[in-house]
């Protein structure tokens, strides 16, 4: 599991952050690792080890490979070596409203 998932990953482009598309294209069973820092959390490296089923050392080789690719972000427990996963986030464009937006509402 663990070499198709870094093979998959080595292949897509560097993101500046995450949309809900790109965690939905995921493979499994990454694809619901990333769903889990989605909601607001944050996922240590022992649980997002275990959501992927692999060692803790395969776990943080494709959390660097995530964070290289703008996925992810990581840092280091102060209490701990254990590492700490949050999704990252990409910036939501703006978006260009018509100026006769409320005209067309009403109509």
């Amino acid at each position: 599991m663990f070499e198709f998932l870094h093979h998959d990953l080595e292949q897509r482009a560097e993101l500046q952050g995450i949309s809900m598309a790109d965690v939905l294209d995921l493979p499994e069973p990454l694809s619901t690792a990333i769903k889990r820092m989605v909601r607001g959390r944050s996922v240590l490296l022992s649980e997002f080890a275990a959501d992927l089923g692999l060692s803790s050392d395969e776990a943080r080789a494709l959390g660097v490979v995530l964070a290289e690719k703008g996925y992810l972000i990581y840092a280091e427990r102060k209490h701990s070596d254990e590492e700490i996963y949050r999704a990252r986030f990409a910036r939501v464009q703006g978006r260009n409203l018509p100026a006769a937006i409320w005209e067309t509402l009403d109509t």
